[in-house]
């Protein structure tokens, strides 16, 4: 069954529907860090990345060997679209996500100022997990085990060890880039911009502490919105997101050259999965 968790590094710390037990990449970037990931890594310097501020997405070299946003919430799309005859005859319906959702990239923290100004921290097309029975939710589980040969058929055994290579490439220049000068010192300019305006820095990320509460339905207060507008228009206007998604696809495009026969066998593997899930949601709605 499609859930929704927290995401950082692919997404940053954003909300994205994701399939069953898919990782989290907030977890793996953790261990990451904790186990020591290779920091010392070699640079080109003529790579960038493209930030695409209608969707609130980062291009990144590697972002071609993975499951795109768009096509992560397809799968959700999908397989709630599966499920969804299963639980009206248990007599329930279940939230299926609008193919145009799309989770935000805030790796360096929020970056789009009219996002920011509209929703606050949550993410466009948020909304808000519905509270369940618990025979809604045995009827979920019974459910998502019952098509459990469907779903296998029509992700064709899809599961995040498909982008093992790939993760790795993602972590390694993820965690090179925060032990150089250049990123700290975007750190250090950030973290005044946000005193600059009254806030105080997070010790943990990009961001401020939030001591603000949230609104009836979890909707964006005015103080919400105020802090939302500080953090993305410091990161404009420093070129945050820009400066760090260049130096990490710096750092990717060597480790994409180590492992090209890995992540071309990775991409492959991925060959035929969009075109199978836009068959089943047009066939299925």
């Amino acid at each position: 069954m499609p859930t929704r968790r927290r995401r950082a590094l692919r997404t940053g710390v954003a909300t994205t529907v994701v399939i069953g037990a898919r990782s989290s990449i907030a977890f793996l970037l953790s261990a990451c860090l904790l186990a020591g990931c290779a920091s010392n890594e070699s640079r080109d310097s003529t790579a960038t990345a493209r930030l695409d501020a209608e969707t609130v997405q980062v291009i990144m070299p590697i972002t071609e060997y993975r499951i795109s946003e768009q096509t992560s919430t397809k799968m959700s799309v999908a397989t709630g679209l599966m499920v969804r005859p299963c639980m009206r005859r248990f007599g329930f319906e279940i939230v299926i996500p609008s193919l145009s959702y799309v989770s935000e990239m805030r790796v360096w923290g929020v970056w789009n100022v009219e996002r920011a100004r509209r929703n606050g921290f949550a993410m466009e097309g948020d909304r808000p997990e519905p509270t369940v029975s618990p025979e809604h939710e045995e009827a979920r589980l019974t459910c998502w085990e019952a098509s459990q040969a469907d779903r296998d058929e029509l992700l064709a055994g899809w599961t995040d060890e498909m982008e093992a290579k790939s993760t790795e490439v993602l972590f390694r220049a993820h965690d090179a880039a925060e032990g150089t000068d250049e990123f700290r010192r975007a750190r250090s300019e950030y973290d005044e911009c946000l005193r600059g305006a009254g806030l105080r820095p997070r010790a943990d990320g990009w961001g401020s502490e939030r001591t603000y509460a949230s609104g009836p339905s979890g909707s964006p207060t005015a103080e919400e919105i105020r802090v939302a507008v500080i953090e993305a228009q410091c990161n404009v206007d420093l070129n945050i997101t820009q400066r760090m998604g260049d130096l990490e696809a710096s750092l990717q495009v060597p480790l994409i050259r180590e492992n090209q026969a890995a992540l071309n066998a990775e991409r492959d593997g991925l060959a035929g999965l969009e075109q199978r899930l836009d068959e089943y949601i047009r066939t299925h709605q």
